[in-house]
């Protein structure tokens, strides 16, 4: 029996500050800017800045996934060059 009224102590101490930090989400914090607070062209150029990551991004792990490719195939013909050298011929 303890251990519930411990717990309902606690839940009932903890919930007026969870309450508040309710109410203080709807309000910036000092220092804190929202995107809406900025004069009209800074939001538009951050929409239009997100568009264009959009249209990047895809491209960019193009690139990445072929320079895998080609990194993959090099140390592969690398070792191959390597292992055919430390291999004594045999004629």
């Amino acid at each position: 029996m303890n251990p519930i009224i411990i717990a309902l102590a606690t839940m009932l101490a903890v919930a007026p500050a969870a309450w508040a930090d309710e109410d203080q989400k709807d309000q910036p914090r000092k220092g804190e800017i929202r995107v809406d607070d900025l004069p009209k062209p800074i939001p538009e150029l951050l929409q239009k800045i997100q568009q264009l990551s959009k249209k990047i991004e895809p491209e960019i792990s193009k690139l990445g996934s072929k320079l895998g490719e080609e990194l993959t195939l090099t140390v592969k013909k690398l070792c191959d060059e390597l292992r055919c050298q430390e291999q004594p011929d045999s004629k």
